[in-house]
C-alpha cells in the first residue's frame, strides 16, 4: 500500500468557470426578444490564511462576484459588461455571451490571502442573447464591497484607533500593600 493510499481523501482544488461558451446565429432571428434578465449579485471576498473564521482552503485568496440568474431560458446566454466604476483587477466579465453554469456566472480575481480588503464598486449591464441572435433589454445592477480593515469588518481599524488612546490614558489601579 502506498502512502497516498493511507492518507488519500478528497482533493480540494479551487477552480471556477465563468460560463459555457455560447455562439448565437445572428441571421436566424425570429424578431422576438428574450425576457429581461432577473439577476442578483453577491460579492465574496478572499481572506487571510486561517482567516477570521479560523479555516483555511485553497480558495482563501480568491474574490468572487457571483451573478445568479432566476429565469434563464434554455436557448439563451447572458452578456455582462461594466458600465461605470471598476471591478477588482482580473474580475472583468468575458464580454461575449456565455451560458451560466448552474444558473450563475462567477467573475474571480486574486484577492490576496489577507483579511484587509480594498473597496470597489461597479455598475454592471446584463442582457440576454438567444441562439437566434435576438437580445433582451438590458438591466443594470451594482456590484460593490466596502472593503475591510481586517476581522472587525469595514472601518474596524478606525474604531480601534479611536478607542486605543482612551484605553492608554485610563489611570491604572494598583492595590497598595500595607
Amino acid at each position: 500500500m502506498s502512502w497516498l493510499g493511507l492518507f488519500g481523501g478528497a482533493a480540494w482544488a479551487c477552480s471556477f468557470a465563468v460560463g459555457e461558451p455560447f455562439f448565437p446565429e445572428p441571421f436566424a432571428s425570429d424578431g422576438e426578444r428574450p425576457p429581461e434578465p432577473v439577476v442578483t449579485v453577491t460579492v465574496v471576498r478572499g481572506r487571510g490564511q486561517g482567516g477570521c473564521q479560523g479555516a483555511t482552503s485553497s480558495c482563501d485568496d480568491v474574490g468572487r462576484v457571483v451573478l445568479t440568474f432566476a429565469d434563464l431560458p434554455d436557448d439563451t446566454a447572458a452578456v455582462v459588461r461594466v458600465l461605470s466604476g471598476r471591478l477588482p483587477a482580473g474580475a472583468a466579465p468575458p464580454g461575449d455571451p456565455v451560458r451560466p453554469i448552474d444558473g450563475t456566472i462567477v467573475l474571480t480575481w486574486v484577492d490576496e490571502a489577507t483579511d484587509v480588503q480594498e473597496p470597489f464598486e461597479a455598475v454592471l449591464e446584463v442582457l440576454y442573447v438567444q441562439m437566434d441572435g435576438d437580445a433582451s433589454k438590458a438591466v443594470t445592477l451594482t456590484a460593490a464591497d466596502p472593503g475591510s480593515d481586517g476581522c472587525g469588518g469595514p472601518g474596524a481599524g478606525m474604531a480601534f484607533g479611536l478607542v486605543l488612546p482612551w484605553v492608554r490614558r485610563r489611570p491604572s489601579r494598583v492595590a497598595r500593600s500595607g
